[in-house]
């Protein structure tokens, strides 16, 4: 054997020794942080979350209990609970609601409508009112009527009223009494026609008649129709203006059929516009209608809504929610308490130290 020869049989067994050695190394490692790892995060259990508040948490559980335990444990360090925002409640017994959520229209309440109508056929000289969205008070004029049929009634007053003058003196009761019978005959036309008994007074003292009549609001609100323009001739009831009292509105929305054992008379109702999303109205439920939608099987429910501040508009969408209590207490947690695994419910309870033992509970 030559030298040269020796020398590479020596190599090549140098480098079979180091491979061995750095294979016995590496498997040495993989197992042994293998075997951390195990003895770290314990047994694996496919229904357990890793958090007890977030699932997508990598916390690693570091107390566990044997394979065939029916509960297990999470500990959680200081700064694990910060970052998921660990949070604990109480069980005790709770009143329990039920939230029902909808989309409701602000509408007219029906009951404060008014029509302001022409009791007297003639023309419109004058419209203090002369667009619509103006605020009237009870009694404010509106509109001056000139009528043909107006004067010839006060006309006819002032003779009833002259006659009964001249008859007062007379022995003969009946003439008495037919003369103030067509006196009352003749208020009674005018007041029918809408004059008020201020106006009747005045047209007693005045000699002259008025060839005017004023028309005034028979209630107080918004102006929301005008149908008749200055210098038209209007008939007897032909209407006029009408007239919306916005001081109370109402809410029409729609529940799904299931949610009406929910819903009841006199039930609180909050809304809230998208024109005021910070600011909550409240009413409550006025009516439920008998009819149910066969088309969309909803029920309309409506609510009286305060509006002092005329903040709700007609026609406007709201969002609406109604509460409904659902009993007596019971003993219950919040609904992010509880892990729904689709086999069972979990809850996880604080012992203290970070560590959270799971329980399995059954829901009402």
């Amino acid at each position: 054997m030559t030298r040269k020869h020796f020398y590479l049989g020596i190599g090549i067994a140098l480098v079979l020794v180091v491979a061995g050695v750095l294979l016995f190394i590496n498997g040495q490692g993989v197992k042994d942080v293998s075997q951390e790892a195990k003895e770290r995060i314990g047994p694996a259990r496919s229904d357990v979350p890793a958090s007890a508040t977030d699932p997508s948490h990598d916390a690693h559980p570091r107390k566990t209990e044997p394979a065939g335990s029916e509960r297990t444990s999470v500990q959680l360090t200081p700064e694990e609970q910060r970052a998921i925002d660990v949070q604990t409640e109480v069980v005790a017994y709770r009143p329990l609601q039920k939230e029902l959520f909808t989309v409701g229209r602000i509408d007219v309440d029906e009951r404060k409508l008014a029509f302001v109508p022409a009791r007297i056929a003639g023309r419109l000289d004058k419209l203090f009112v002369n667009f619509t969205g103006i605020e009237v008070k009870k009694g404010e004029p509106l509109a001056l009527i000139y009528s043909p049929d107006l004067v010839a009634a006060q006309r006819e007053y002032h003779l009833a009223l002259e006659n009964l003058e001249k008859v007062k003196g007379s022995d003969i009761k009946e003439v008495v009494e037919s003369a103030r019978s067509l006196v009352e005959a003749s208020e009674t036309r005018l007041r029918l026609w809408g004059i008020t008994d201020e106006q009747t007074a005045e047209i007693k003292t005045h000699k002259n008649p008025s060839i005017h009549m004023t028309i005034s609001s028979p209630i107080g609100g918004t102006v929301i129709e005008k149908m008749v323009l200055e210098g038209k001739y209007v008939t007897e009831g032909e209407n006029l203006y009408k007239i919306a009292d916005l001081s109370t509105v109402w809410m029409l929305a729609e529940v799904y059929e299931y949610e009406l054992p929910w819903v009841r008379l006199g039930q609180r109702v909050e809304i809230t516009s998208l024109s005021s999303p910070g600011n909550a109205s409240h009413g409550t439920v006025s009516f439920i209608d008998p009819i149910v939608n066969s088309n969309s099987r909803t029920i309309r429910v409506r609510a009286d809504i305060p509006n002092p501040k005329r903040k709700l508009k007609p026609q406007m969408f709201v969002n609406a929610k109604l509460v409904a209590s659902l009993g007596e207490k019971v003993l219950a947690v919040p609904k992010s308490a509880v892990l729904d695994t689709g086999v069972r419910q979990l809850v996880y309870v604080d012992q203290g130290n970070g560590v959270y033992e799971g329980r399995e509970v059954t829901l009402g």
